[in-house]
């Protein structure tokens, strides 16, 4: 594929933007090595960008998203891994050289939702409105539940979600006996009403509390619907076209590695 942007847009934005996407990429991946390839991907991203930035505030807020995307994509490459390059175990715990290097290796160790806003608030200088637009924080997102199960009732009545802007829609289960239920005031429906309900109330996210046998087919189902994200909670990681973003979430390999992890220190104490 052709690149769009000319070489001197491309020299322009390197020259403008380089080293806050190398910050961007430290204070995730912790490493230089990640960094450097990672901070190839965005300006390959930028290249064959079609889109128009509508001022340079746009501009830098679109490299400032995709570069934090392109690093969270990363990170899970690597957690599939089951090795790591020498040079990179032998840079762990080795920060950036500067005057602020202690409150940077300490930004570094919070969780990745707080580095995010505390490093485009101290050191690109936005506002909380600001970083909440580039974040996508500030929007809501309409979210039904497939799998009208144990699990998904308790998601359905965690009232923090609604707090943070992720808003239930709907609940469907194929269980007779549980449709027509209602759950937190939500009603349950049949899965034959699935892809109308999507369509018509614009649902953004579908949340799959259902078994891995009818996983697939119903992640299929949805992105035929125009569903645009997924949280999935069955036990099959799902592969679905590129502009639908999922999240498998594996309860079971969360327990393991607490396990591991506790027997750890069990070791070294």
């Amino acid at each position: 594929m052709e690149p769009l942007k000319s070489a001197e847009d491309a020299n322009r934005v390197v020259e403008e933007y380089a080293d806050m996407v190398r910050r961007i990429c430290f204070v995730h991946l912790k490493n230089r090595h990640d960094t450097e390839d990672v901070f190839q991907n965005v300006y390959l991203k930028y290249l064959l960008y079609p889109g128009v930035f509508e001022s340079s505030e746009h501009e830098k807020a679109w490299f400032i998203r995709v570069t934090i995307n392109a690093c969270t994509d990363w990170l899970r490459k690597l957690s599939r891994r089951k090795w790591l390059p020498l040079e990179i175990l032998e840079e762990e715990g080795v920060t950036e050289d500067s005057p602020s290097g202690e409150i940077l290796e300490a930004v570094l160790r919070l969780p990745e939702n707080y580095r995010n806003v505390i490093y485009l608030f101290y050191y690109e200088g936005y506002s909380a409105v600001e970083i909440g637009k580039i974040l996508g924080l500030n929007r809501e997102y309409r979210l039904i539940i497939v799998g009208a199960g144990h699990l998904g009732q308790a998601l359905v009545n965690y009232a923090n979600f609604e707090r943070r802007g992720f808003l239930f829609r709907g609940l469907f289960d194929n269980d007779p006996q549980v449709c027509g239920k209602k759950i937190r005031g939500i009603t349950v429906r049949p899965m034959e009403e699935l892809a109308d309900f999507v369509r018509e109330n614009q649902i953004d996210i579908a949340v799959l509390t259902i078994p891995k046998t009818s996983a697939v087919e119903v992640a299929d189902q949805l992105a035929a619907c125009g569903i645009k994200g997924i949280w999935n909670f069955a036990h099959v990681d799902l592969r679905l076209p590129g502009h639908i973003q999922v999240e498998n979430v594996h309860l079971s390999d969360s327990l393991m590695k607490l396990s591991y992890n506790l027997s750890s220190v069990t070791e070294e104490t």
